[in-house]
């Protein structure tokens, strides 16, 4: 049997002990995590990747048919930046990188992950915007980006989200008017826009998320007068509007009796309307913030 013959026989046997090596991964994913270790010191991690291991067993890490699907490293003192490297892992549905100790920017190619469900990048310290064609994640349910120090308007393509049923930017330096496009999340339950500096108006186009359950306002520049087209929205449990400039006296809060309200927050009153639909946490009350999820699981 000549050479050639025997090392087409071989071939497969080689690229099995490979894949089995590296965990079954290719070695160009393999390289972008362990660009993600570098870029945000790994061996200083609470739990550190062992890189002579197959990928499979490294933390956080989730595969599917030898393609990474999940990074998930929650908690886990990363510190550094995020490397743009991560926007070719075209296969990946979750990641969260939430609280650690991250800085500088979202990177921009984020959004070739056109695969991406999750994205969790809440309680760090980055900066910069959020990238202007964020709307061509077109699979995400969850974005969080809260308690941050991101800055500038929320693009007009989160309009392109259709998928979208958590939103949580509270705690950042946020600013502008709220887009119309928000209005197109349909499937929008929860929208978290606390402490940052929006202004202008509520849109009216809000009056069409009939799927919205929570919306936060609070701490924020939002001046106009207030009409009751938010509160007509019949799956709404929770709204927070303290600390703006918005009269509720002349229309709206007459109806706030017969919702389905478990809080309303307004100017420092808690109002609860029907107290036993929902048990209200103390930490909401404390902090102005609704009861976001910070712990790491998948929903």
């Amino acid at each position: 049997m000549n050479v050639s013959i025997r090392l087409t026989y071989l071939l497969p046997f080689f690229l099995v002990l490979f894949q089995t090596i590296h965990g079954n991964v290719s070695d160009n994913e393999r390289k972008i995590l362990l660009d993600l270790y570098k870029f945000t010191s790994g061996d200083k991690w609470i739990k550190p990747w062992p890189l002579s291991e197959p990928v499979s067993t490294w933390h956080g890490v989730g595969l599917e048919k030898g393609k990474v699907v999940s990074i998930s490293l929650f908690d886990n003192n990363l510190t550094g930046k995020i490397p743009a490297s991560l926007g070719k892992l075209k296969y990946l549905k979750e990641l969260n990188l939430a609280f650690n100790s991250l800085q500088g920017n979202i990177p921009e190619n984020i959004v070739l992950l056109k695969n991406l469900e999750i994205l969790r990048l809440g309680r760090n310290k980055l900066t910069g915007s959020i990238p202007n064609n964020i709307g061509c994640l077109e699979k995400l349910s969850i974005l969080e980006l809260f308690d941050n120090s991101l800055s500038g308007s929320i693009p007009n393509s989160i309009g392109e989200l259709d998928h979208l049923k958590w939103m949580f930017l509270s705690n950042n330096f946020l600013s502008g008017h709220l887009p119309e496009a928000l209005s197109n999340l349909l499937d929008l339950e929860r929208l978290e826009l606390s402490n940052n500096r929006f202004e202008g108006k509520i849109p009216s186009s809000f009056g069409q998320l009939l799927n919205l359950e929570t919306l936060t306002l609070a701490e924020n520049k939002l001046t106009v007068q207030y009409t009751d087209y938010i509160l007509k929205l019949p799956n709404l449990k929770l709204l927070q509007l303290q600390g703006n400039k918005i009269d509720l006296r002349q229309n709206g809060i007459s109806n706030i009796d017969n919702k389905n309200f478990s809080l309303f927050q307004f100017e420092g009153k808690l109002i609860y309307p029907n107290r036993e639909k929902v048990e209200i946490h103390d930490k909401i009350i404390k902090t102005g913030l609704a009861e976001s999820h910070f712990e790491d699981f998948n929903d």
